[in-house]
């Protein structure tokens, strides 16, 4: 008998704390908006977007979101409107129980500049396109030469890195973002130009020679002898002593004078 009783008061407790909880959200939910807080992570980079361009867009999903109900918000509306924005690379939006919207957005970082006779669009570090933007212009690493004609129109939304019809400038690409981690690298060149032959050259802020890399075989040890090579061999000569350093042979640095 006792522990049905006990059983009985345990069930009223566990309805009246769930009857409580209910009631407790129902009133946050009809709390108004209190504040909207946009935080943007620019990575290091340029600024692109800004918080008035962030609340802009949002304004458009939900015109009066300052005197809504922060149960009547559609954050995932707000996400995928964002994400619209080329130049956002991630986008997290959440409520809080005290009226709070925050929306945090993670910009993408460019890391190379495509240009082509039809168009020029950089490429972030996660291998989403940007438009070039008429107020900024990032100092970052070029990719040019005998490419397909791209015109960034047709490129919206792509992901280098995904494209099977843009591997020549996915290779390119996947080039410029290994030199971009390299400290030496990414100080020194500003140039991959894709030859005739379909092959990459690279060519440096210094001296008057270019770097013939060939195709993608053996990326990591032409790398490693094109680091070596700047770092104790061209000391010895000066940087205007060549006009070619060849790295497609196994094992060596042809240089041409």
């Amino acid at each position: 008998m006792k522990k049905a009783i006990k059983i009985s008061v345990i069930i009223s407790i566990l309805v009246v704390l769930s009857a409580l909880v209910f009631l407790i959200q129902q009133k946050q939910g009809e709390k108004l908006v209190s504040e909207l807080n946009i935080e943007i992570s620019y990575l290091s980079s340029d600024k692109y977007i800004v918080n008035e361009d962030i609340e802009a867009t949002i304004l458009k999903v939900e015109p009066e979101i300052r005197t809504k109900s922060i149960k009547d918000i559609h954050t995932l509306s707000i996400e995928t409107e964002l994400i619209k924005n080329p130049y956002i690379a991630d986008v997290d939006v959440y409520k809080k129980v005290n009226g709070e919207i925050h929306v945090m957005i993670k910009q993408r970082h460019p890391i190379a500049r495509v240009e082509t006779s039809k168009s020029s669009f950089y490429i972030g570090s996660d291998g989403g396109i940007m438009p070039v933007s008429t107020k900024i212009g990032s100092h970052v690493m070029i990719i040019n030469g005998h490419l397909k004609n791209y015109n960034y129109n047709d490129l919206i939304g792509l992901n280098i890195r995904n494209s099977e019809e843009s591997v020549k400038l996915a290779q390119a690409f996947e080039l410029a973002s290994y030199m971009h981690t390299n400290e030496l690298f990414n100080s020194l060149m500003e140039q991959v130009y894709i030859n005739k032959h379909g092959e990459f050259e690279f060519v440096p802020k210094l001296g008057k020679h270019y770097v013939l890399f060939g195709d993608m075989s053996r990326l990591e040890e032409k790398f490693s002898n094109l680091e070596h090579f700047y770092r104790q061999g061209i000391s010895q000569v000066g940087w205007d002593a060549y006009s070619k350093v060849n790295l497609k042979f196994e094992n060596q640095v042809v240089c041409t004078k």
